[in-house]
This record gives C-alpha cells, structure tokens and sequence, in this order.
C-alpha cells in the first residue's frame, strides 16, 4: 500500500511544475493577445484612416483657397499690366484643368481608402 501512495505522490509532484509552467505561460501571452485584439486594431485603422482623410480634405481646401488667391492676384496683376483676355482665359483654362484633376485623383484617393477599410473590415470578420 505504502507503495502505491508513493507512486502517487510522485506522479503529482511531476504533474505540479507543467501546470506552474503553463501557469505561468498564460500570465505573459493573456495580456499580449489581449493587446493585439483584431477589434482595437480595427478601431485604430479606421481612426486613423478618418484622421489622414480630414487631413487630406484640409490641404486640398487649403490647395484651392491659395489657387484662387493666385489667380485673383494674377488677374488683378495682368489688368494692371495690360495683358490680353485671351491669354488670361488660356491660364484660367489651364488651372481649372488643374484643380479638376485633383479633384479626380482625391476622388480616386478616397475611393481606394474606402475600398481598403471594407476589405480590412472583411478580415476581421472571417
């Protein structure tokens, strides 16, 4: 009988430093799988992706605020100086081609960002 219980004593000894060890284990990974939560990685890239869209809305208004301003100040600099409306119309031309071509690459910009955030949110979702 003793025999038995020593056997016995021995096999829980054996089976007390695997469990302290996964223990332990668990202590260290629960707070880093925790922290790479897939829903605050998700928050985080559509946080950020908000932040870099204002921001990229902000310097296209900024963009065409100081285009116009160029433009008034070189109207009013050509009537001074004489120049001829069909070179002004020819300029005007031009810069409208300009900023209609940055409406189309930030429409383009925005639509990729979209489309980013829907296939980001469809991996979170598998």
């Amino acid at each position: 009988m003793r025999d038995a219980r020593a056997a016995c004593r021995v096999d829980t000894r054996c089976m007390i430093k695997p469990l302290i060890a996964a223990v332990a284990a668990a202590l260290v990974l629960v707070p880093a799988a925790l922290a790479a939560d897939p829903s605050s990685a998700l928050t985080a890239d559509i946080q950020k992706l908000t932040t870099d869209r204002a921001s990229m809305h902000a310097t296209v208004i900024a963009d065409i605020q100081k285009l116009t301003a160029d433009a008034q100040a070189d109207l009013q600099a050509a009537k001074a100086a004489g120049v001829k409306l069909g070179a002004l119309k020819t300029q005007l031309q031009q810069l409208r081609q300009l900023a209609q071509q940055d409406q189309a690459d930030f429409q383009q910009d925005l639509a990729a960002a979209k489309q980013a955030l829907a296939a980001l949110k469809q991996s979170f979702h598998k």
